[in-house]
This record gives C-alpha cells, sequence and structure tokens, in this order.
C-alpha cells in the first residue's frame, strides 16, 4: 500500500470513528454481547468464551481502525516535517 492509500484509509477510519451512528452500532454491540453472556449459564464455559472473543474481535478490528488514523497521522506530520524544513531552507541566503 502506498503513502496516498495510507492516507485515505487512515482519513476514512478517523471519520468512522468520529461518527456518532458508528459508535453508536459498537455500543449496541458490546451490550448485546455483554447481556448475552450474563444470561449464559456460569458452567457453560464454551458458549462464554465465545461470546468473549466476539468482544475481543471487534476490540482487534477498532483497533485496526486506530492504527490506520495512526499511521496517516505519522505520515502527515512526516510531510509537515519535511515542507517546514523545505522553507527554513529557502528562507537562509
Amino acid at each position: 500500500m502506498d503513502e496516498n492509500e495510507t492516507l485515505e484509509l487512515g482519513s476514512f477510519c478517523e471519520g468512522l470513528l468520529e461518527k456518532e451512528a458508528f459508535t453508536t452500532i459498537v455500543s449496541h454491540f458490546e451490550q448485546q454481547c455483554f447481556l448475552h453472556w450474563a444470561s449464559t449459564d456460569a458452567k457453560n464455559i464454551k458458549e462464554r468464551e465465545a461470546i468473549f472473543n466476539k468482544m475481543g474481535a471487534l476490540r482487534d478490528f477498532l483497533g485496526h481502525l486506530r492504527a490506520y488514523v495512526a499511521q496517516k497521522d505519522d505520515i502527515l506530520a512526516k510531510q509537515q516535517e519535511l515542507s517546514e524544513e523545505d522553507a527554513q531552507e529557502g528562507t537562509i541566503d
């Protein structure tokens, strides 16, 4: 993936993470998982583990989205740093 694609994906992920509708869906999913987990028999370890794994997968996915945002921010920071260095070099006579 090139830098432009990373910037585009990072911006998309950032927008998605900031959308109220998306955060509401994530919150509802977490609540449903917890309620499902809480309503299962404590002895039903397999079902409880499966529910717990769903929550882990969701958190991994959200972490993946945040990683794209961080990559985008890193690229933009480097670009800003380079442009400031170029500007400083242009003003020195």
